[in-house]
């Protein structure tokens, strides 16, 4: 049975959480520009390993046309270089990554596309206080050669041997070509994880939003 509801989208999200309402098997955000101001709610009201899908139609605020805009909007300040498609998207799962974390939840991209003026991506999310603070070891900082096109992603934390996260440092220009006295432009922290890949599920019955 499928029922309509015409209040506010993120208010309805964050009543749809235990213990006043059951949470949807699957979430699905397509709003007109960003999805950032539903990100929190979606987040709490995806069930355990529930789907969901984000669609963000700002791709030129996200590729570095106004990165201001993108700072408010998903916390990142992006570079325009040619791999900002990509940088994209790895700031969206960063983002939602983060919202999750705040709520001792963490989760795993399926898939991960940019299609004309907007990114589309689907990842699964489940709880684990664990999990999250493994976390930092996902992003990177960015950093990008302003003499030519070299860049470099740099860990925020690694997984020692005792499975914490520990703070890194390292040589940004070992294995990497930069120009000689040049500086580097820090873009932001982002993804650094796997993007997901497409794969063939046949859809359950569900509950959805």
């Amino acid at each position: 049975m499928c029922s309509s509801d015409l209040s506010d989208a993120a208010s309805l999200l964050h009543q749809s959480k235990p213990p006043a309402a059951e949470r949807f098997d699957v979430v699905d955000l397509d709003p007109y520009g960003t999805a950032a101001p539903f990100l929190d709610g979606a987040v709490q009201a995806v069930a355990e390993g529930g789907l969901l899908m984000v669609t963000c139609t700002d791709l030129a605020v996200l590729a570095g046309t106004y990165p201001e805009k993108c700072y408010a909007q998903y916390g990142a300040f992006p570079l325009k270089a040619k791999y900002c498609h990509e940088a994209a998207l790895r700031i969206v799962l960063s983002c939602i990554e983060g919202h999750a974390n705040r709520h001792r939840r963490y989760i795993v991209p399926l898939l991960s596309v940019h299609i004309n003026f907007y990114v589309r991506l689907f990842v699964r999310v489940y709880t684990g206080p664990g999990e999250v603070k493994k976390s930092p070891s996902k992003q990177s900082y960015l950093y990008q050669c302003s003499g030519c096109e070299s860049y470099a992603m740099q860990p925020v934390a690694r997984i020692d041997k005792e499975r914490t996260a520990r703070r890194t440092s390292t040589d940004l220009r070992r294995g990497h070509r930069w120009t000689s006295a040049a500086t580097s432009a820090i873009a932001c922290t982002m993804w650094a994880g796997p993007c997901g890949a497409l794969r063939s599920t046949t859809p359950p019955s569900c509950r959805a939003c």
